[in-house]
């Protein structure tokens, strides 16, 4: 009686130190449970019952230690086992969710009496195989056969208790809910997902602000171009002189009378135009004209040699340069004004 109540005592030391204990399942476990003893010793047999205590550490999923230490609670049989110990090597493999096997592979020393004098005790290897179920993050079933010498095996059924969730007795009310094994690793998987999801979202994150960065660097080795295309509407025979001018800044230029732009263009090529040319507008004919621009120049202008260009600002038409791209001017002239028109 003395062993069973030790071995009771033992059980309980989870449940008395479970304060503190953090939300995670850990690696250590304790555990208690009962057996069935299948004993020969020369020329007779017995099956008896005992119970046992048990501890163990997780590494990983597929590998664990464990102790156990049972005795018999059968006194009235020809042979009773007295006392066992045991150290095994856990070898396991989750079939399921819930569900998982594993093999025992160790040590144990055991002791028998046979009636009330004969005491044999034995050493050596011992080896098992078992089942087990996670009813929760925190507690595990399992049932399993042992060997635990040429004389003894058993078949055992116990539970074994993870530290977790600060125990399953005295949890304060808004303490969270012991969260099953199912549910762990489905919040695992989720994890796991968004996880992925994210490196998946940062990844292509990273390759469009290198293609973004590529576009501009090769935007940069592109010249800029000004393209004008100017349509002469009218039937008459009388030609238009057109001049195209490259400009710094408009401020300036817009200030400048026709008069001006057209008599000092030595002056005026020194400040804001940058550079100037001209040609001839035939009637009824659409010219196109092709312009490389200066990487420091911002605005083109077009200036027609109209019959009246007192008192208006119908002889000029100014664009704003985009630079390392193809710029088009489209625009429809007579000898009375420049206009915007669309191709």
């Amino acid at each position: 009686m003395k062993n069973v109540f030790l071995i009771l005592l033992i059980s309980l030391m989870p449940q008395l130190s479970m304060a503190g204990e953090d939300d995670n399942r850990s690696s250590l476990y304790l555990g208690t449970g009962g057996n069935f003893n299948f004993l020969t010793s020369e020329d007779l047999s017995e099956t008896g019952v005992g119970a046992f205590v048990n501890v163990g550490y997780d590494f990983n999923e597929y590998f664990a230690v464990e102790f156990r230490k049972g005795t018999s609670l059968t006194s009235d049989a020809s042979i009773v086992l007295d006392d066992s110990m045991a150290f095994y090597v856990k070898g396991k493999y989750q079939v399921s969710d819930d569900i998982g096997v594993y093999l025992l592979g160790g040590f144990a020393k055991t002791d028998m009496s046979r009636g009330l004098e004969d005491i044999l005790s034995e050493d050596g290897k011992a080896y098992g195989v078992g089942l087990d179920y996670k009813f929760s993050t925190s507690v595990s079933l399992y049932s399993d056969y042992t060997v635990l010498s040429p004389s003894i095996s058993q078949v055992n059924f116990g539970i074994a208790y993870y530290y977790d969730n600060k125990g399953l007795v005295g949890l304060p009310d808004d303490a969270p809910a012991v969260q099953s094994y199912k549910e762990k690793k489905a919040d695992e998987k989720l994890v796991e997902e968004l996880r992925i999801k994210e490196k998946l979202e940062e990844k292509k994150e990273k390759e469009a602000e290198e293609k973004k960065k590529k576009e501009a660097e090769e935007k940069l080795k592109q010249p800029t171009i000004v393209k004008v295309n100017l349509l002469h509407k009218e039937d008459s025979q009388k030609p238009i002189l057109v001049y195209f001018f490259e400009l710094k800044s408009n401020d300036e230029f817009k200030r400048m009378d026709y008069e001006e732009l057209i008599s000092n263009e030595d002056e005026m090529l020194n400040g804001d135009i940058v550079s100037r040319s001209k040609e001839i507008l035939k009637p009824k004919k659409m010219t196109s004209f092709e312009f490389n621009v200066k990487f420091d120049s911002t605005y083109y202008a077009v200036v027609a040699a109209l019959s009246n260009v007192d008192g208006n600002d119908d002889w000029r038409h100014i664009v704003k340069v985009k630079a390392h791209e193809v710029n088009s001017i489209d625009l429809m002239l007579d000898h009375k004004k420049i206009m915007e028109f669309s191709k």
